[in-house]
């Protein structure tokens, strides 16, 4: 849950650990909330279900979340790993796959309002993204991007600090999304990472702890394929194509054999039988 904060204590607490860092290797990362838009239905523990009346899908946890996420390899501890969602609906039409995450990176020391965001890199077809205050009009600080996660339209910017500009340092969240069609007979894998090592490739969102010199990348992809397995032939499939590269072979052998035992007409000796006399 946001933390609500006091304007003084803020400018006290900047003031405070204005000039201490953190050695990159021991900083401290945490994710403090998360939340999925699958076309439409939000999953979340805390973040944009937690402020905003109304939105099905609120968690207690990850153990809630539907099996078509793939959380193996990623921590809600840390907030850093790889997921996968699989999206099937068994129809064509266009759909959206969104992901906001809120990350803290040494907030006992650092605080959590002295970080920076940054998009990087080219966006991909039905990508899009933003970075925001980790709010929405229903829990009274700046930020909308409450709104937009669960309004599934991401627009694609740097949002308005809680100290009146459009700069930060302050509270970062991030949010990518896709919107894609598919069509019959289709699914879609929508893959994020969120990692401390930048992405070779690609559009990236980042987050940065200037105090601790620690900086995470939010990156993902969307992969098309068919939904259905691969046809296989069936037992009286093969055995017609087998029968018929059996009637090939044998075909090739006779006509083998038939060139060997009549040679053409061109190659044949001619014999001219003598004259009779009259």
């Amino acid at each position: 849950m946001r933390r609500i904060r006091a304007t003084v204590w803020a400018f006290v607490l900047c003031i405070a650990v204005g000039t201490l860092k953190v050695p990159a290797a021991s900083a401290a990362i945490a994710l403090a909330a998360w939340g999925f838009n699958i076309n439409g239905m939000a999953y979340c523990d805390t973040g944009p279900c937690d402020f905003d009346v109304g939105v099905t899908g609120h968690l207690s946890g990850p153990g809630g979340l539907p099996a078509l996420i793939n959380r193996s390899g990623f921590s809600f501890g840390t907030g850093l790993g790889a997921l996968t969602i699989t999206w099937s609906p068994n129809a064509a039409g266009t759909y959206f796959i969104g992901a906001f995450v809120d990350h803290e990176i040494d907030e006992p020391t650092n605080t959590f309002f002295n970080e920076f965001g940054a998009a990087n890199g080219t966006l991909a077809t039905g990508q899009s993204w933003e970075i925001d205050e980790p709010c929405g009009l229903a829990c009274g600080f700046f930020g909308d991007i409450f709104d937009n996660f669960l309004a599934r339209t991401f627009d694609e910017r740097i949002g308005t600090s809680i100290f009146g500009n459009t700069t930060f340092p302050d509270d970062v969240s991030m949010a990518l999304g896709w919107n894609f069609a598919l069509a019959s007979g289709e699914l879609a894998r929508i893959h994020f990472l969120v990692s401390q090592t930048p992405p070779s490739s690609g559009f990236f969102l980042s987050q940065t702890d200037p105090d601790s010199d620690v900086t995470i990348y939010f990156s993902g992809g969307l992969t098309i394929q068919p939904s259905g397995p691969v046809a296989i032939p069936e037992p009286a499939t093969w055995v017609l194509l087998g029968s018929g590269l059996l009637g090939l072979v044998a075909w090739g052998r006779h006509q083998a054999r038939a060139r060997s035992c009549h040679p053409p007409r061109s190659t044949r000796r001619s014999i001219v039988m003598p004259r009779m006399a009259p």
